[in-house]
């Protein structure tokens, strides 16, 4: 079988792997690419012509990983930060307009009141918990997975994943086990 056959099938995954996409491509999980994202770290991995084939399987985990507790959640992000940062410097640049002589002594009118009620939510918003704070916290939630296996083997992978996918100068070795510990912490959490 050539490189591009099995791009294009599974007869290559091992059984852990099989049973964890076939979860992931599950209804329960419709609402994100669950599937598509744990089979395109596998699928890069194995590509030994891409030399960030490492990094980038473990930016698709960490991903995969956030996804999942929102799946869990059955919510979405609550806010798009770059959005919001857009919105509120709009509206700033819109006040220093109308204030064109400056701040001092001057009436804080309702336009003026609603940029700042808008910048005070952009910062509280972005004053939550990691992206892996709030994971662990939908982990603990989910009795199935706090079974399973505990919210301290996640951050290690986690922080692993981290290194990698910011490119760290850990060795094959290391990225290829945490890539297998990947596999089996998420076969243990859905599939045992």
């Amino acid at each position: 079988m050539n490189h591009q056959e099995k791009q294009t099938s599974n007869v290559d995954l091992n059984e852990i792997q099989k049973k964890t996409l076939e979860v992931l491509n599950g209804p329960k999980y419709h609402d994100w690419p669950l599937g598509k994202c744990y089979l395109g770290a596998i699928r890069v991995v194995n590509n030994q012509n891409n030399p960030d084939r490492f990094a980038q399987a473990a930016h698709s985990y960490r991903e995969l990983f956030e996804k999942l507790s929102w799946s869990y959640e059955n919510k979405k992000p609550s806010i798009d930060f770059r959005q919001n940062a857009k919105y509120c410097l709009n509206r700033l640049n819109k006040d220093k307009e109308r204030y064109s002589n400056g701040w001092r002594k001057q009436a804080i009118d309702t336009k003026l009141v609603k940029t700042i009620e808008s910048i005070s939510h952009f910062f509280n918003e972005y004053d939550r918990p990691s992206r892996m704070e709030r994971i662990v916290l939908i982990y603990k939630m989910n009795f199935w997975w706090y079974k399973k296996s505990s919210p301290e083997e996640f951050k290690k992978i986690w922080n692993k994943l981290q290194r990698i996918a910011h490119h760290s100068s850990d060795e094959q070795s290391k990225c290829e086990q945490l890539l297998l510990d990947c596999d089996i912490f998420l076969y243990r959490l859905l599939c045992s």
